[in-house]
Formats: structure tokens, C-alpha cells, sequence
């Protein structure tokens, strides 16, 4: 697996991409546009 986004470092707390670690642990991301929303799903 790799980052699609390099992490980074923001006031001190590391950032990673949200998908990279939903779908590490098994689970899917999928956006809503009509809501700007993320929906996290997990089996």
C-alpha cells in the first residue's frame, strides 16, 4: 500500500489520508456531494 497524499505534520498532530486508514483496517469510504459527507462502512 502507499499514500496517495504524503502525510503531514499539523500543530503537532500527524495527518494521513482518511481512505489509506479506513481501508487499511478493512472498511470502504465512499464521499456524498449532495451532503459533503463521508460515509465510513465496515463489514
Amino acid at each position: 500500500m502507499f499514500f496517495e497524499v504524503k502525510p503531514q505534520l499539523y500543530q503537532n498532530t500527524t495527518m494521513v489520508p482518511l481512505r489509506f486508514i479506513t481501508e487499511t483496517l478493512g472498511a470502504t469510504l465512499d464521499w456524498d456531494d449532495a451532503t459533503s459527507t463521508i460515509n465510513i462502512k465496515t463489514n
